[in-house]
């Protein structure tokens, strides 16, 4: 335990060291009245403006297109939300906002999340306001957020993106508001912060990625990819841009074309424009599912990116967003309406990881689980559920060190249903797991003495099964000589199952 606090402590003061850097900004008062902000082919115009409180700025788009702004974080704009038109603006018209909250808010194309700004607030009688990003421990969760956006682009700005994920990685390890606030997501806003700067020349042969960015479960590429794609929603572009990368990067991102594939998927799915689409998921993922079917010869691409089509309707459903809310009751009714069993898969393990929403503390997971599956009839089914949403709940045990107590949950469960549930943890260990060290903790649960040795091998079975996800193969066989040698003949079985 004193160790982890030390750790922490380090990584806190290096963070207090990083944000010292922007942390303290002055900002002269600016002249009240109504002021106006441009949406153009290169971003927000201007993309810093200062305001007295009650302000009003005017929102417009030069582009020809719709656009959204909205406060961060995306995709849900918890910072400011009244700071939202809660619909696409079409581009003929503007938006208007008046500011009654003092403070720097970052904001954000809804429709393009690499598109950023900022509003800095003052007092009607003040002449600065001054960044709080310099003491984070004080923040609240929203503020906090913010200021983590801003590192984030900040670094990546200043040295590229390793840069970004050297202070991602700080972060991750000062606060663990960072790991339960989803360190995938924010993984993923380094990517929008990517593309934003990749779309000035988009040159794919040019572009440098360096092995960091499988950190939390590849979310870098869901921001990156997604955009480019939604950009380009061709097939043909999406078979070209994983192909290209898979074969400069497979030796250091040894998933990088899967991932490549179901962040294709996200882009597939752009946000619903016309309200007359609201409401009707089906409508709204209906082409994205389409070009998936076709994006592939390979199977596993195509699961990839179907995977991601439900991922984006998932995100929707449990944000109750475009008039889609989730069937409390039967959670996976939608799922069923799905036309072939790929569909119905990637739909079932997509909206099982919301779940997670219902679960306060590990004694929660099993009625859960058992409450959700009960309305399911189809073994197999069950089976995806359930490993989905245990690795989605993988979070919160994180911070907390009781991924021990996921023992007792899964031996709570149906015999058939247990292995499922033993491959969800370790998955979620290795997808939410310290950046660059996502192999610790699972070594600790796998040697725990609550399981019998035949449990252990299985366990790092399971594991190293995630890990190959994350890690190349010279990297594994260095971490298979760490573990106990009657259990290394686990590190290399058959891959049947990813981390989530």
């Amino acid at each position: 335990m004193e160790g982890k606090m030390r750790r922490r402590l380090v990584a806190f003061l290096v963070i207090l060291i990083l944000a010292a850097g922007f942390g303290y900004r002055y900002f002269q008062n600016s002249q009240g009245g109504n002021r106006r902000v441009e949406l153009r082919e290169d971003g927000f115009y201007p993309k810093e403006l200062t305001i007295r409180r009650g302000d009003v700025v005017e929102f417009v788009t030069t582009n020809g297109e719709p656009f959204w702004p909205a406060s961060n974080s995306h995709p849900l704009h918890k910072a400011y939300p009244e700071f939202d038109p809660k619909r696409p603006i079409p581009p003929h018209e503007s938006w208007s906002f008046e500011f009654d909250k003092e403070g720097e808010w970052l904001y954000h194309d809804h429709l393009s999340a690499y598109f950023i700004g900022r509003i800095n607030v003052v007092g009607e009688n003040e002449k600065i306001v001054i960044s709080v990003c310099s003491d984070l421990r004080k923040l609240p969760l929203e503020k906090k957020e913010q200021c983590w956006e801003d590192m984030l682009n900040d670094a990546l700005l200043q040295k590229g993106v390793k840069y970004a994920f050297q202070v991602f990685t700080q972060i991750y390890a000062s606060d663990p508001d960072f790991i339960l606030t989803s360190c995938h997501q924010h993984a993923h806003t380094i990517g929008d912060f990517a593309y934003a700067e990749y779309r000035k020349s988009q040159e794919l042969e040019k572009l440098e990625l360096p092995p960091e960015t499988v950190y939390c479960n590849y979310g870098f590429y869901h921001g990156f990819i997604g955009h480019m794609i939604e950009d380009n929603p061709d097939p043909q572009v999406v078979y070209e841009t994983c192909d290209f990368l898979e074969k400069k990067y497979n030796k250091t991102i040894p998933e990088i074309r899967q991932s490549c594939y179901h962040a294709a998927g996200h882009g597939l799915v752009p946000e619903p424009l016309s309200e007359k689409q609201w409401g009707d998921a089906q409508a709204m993922i209906a082409n994205g599912l389409t070009v998936c079917d076709q994006v592939s010869t390979m199977e596993t691409d195509v699961r990839q990116c179907l995977d991601g089509v439900f991922n984006v309707i998932a995100i929707w459903t449990y944000s109750e967003e475009y008039g889609l809310k989730p069937d409390e009751a039967h959670p996976f009714s939608f799922c069923e309406q799905q036309a072939n069993e790929s569909h119905l898969q990637a739909c079932l393990y997509e909206l099982a990881m919301p779940l997670t929403r219902y679960v306060r503390q590990i004694a929660d997971l099993t009625p859960v689980i058992k409450r959700y599956i009960s309305v399911i009839k189809d073994e197999n089914a069950a089976k995806i559920i359930i490993n989905a949403f245990v690795a989605g709940s993988v979070t919160q045990s994180l911070v907390n060190d009781e991924i021990e107590n996921y023992i007792a949950v899964c031996r709570a469960l149906k015999a058939q249903w247990q292995e499922s549930c033993f491959r969800g943890v370790a998955g979620g260990l290795v997808a939410h797991g310290h950046p660059g060290q996502e192999h610790l903790k699972g070594f600790a649960y796998c040697l725990s003495r609550k399981f019998s040795a035949e449990e252990q091998w299985q366990c790092f079975g399971y594991l190293f099964n995630a890990l190959h996800w994350v890690y190349n193969d010279e990297k594994i066989i260095e971490l298979c000589g760490l573990i106990p040698e009657n259990y290394r003949t686990a590190c290399f079985l058959p891959l049947t199952a990813t981390p989530s």
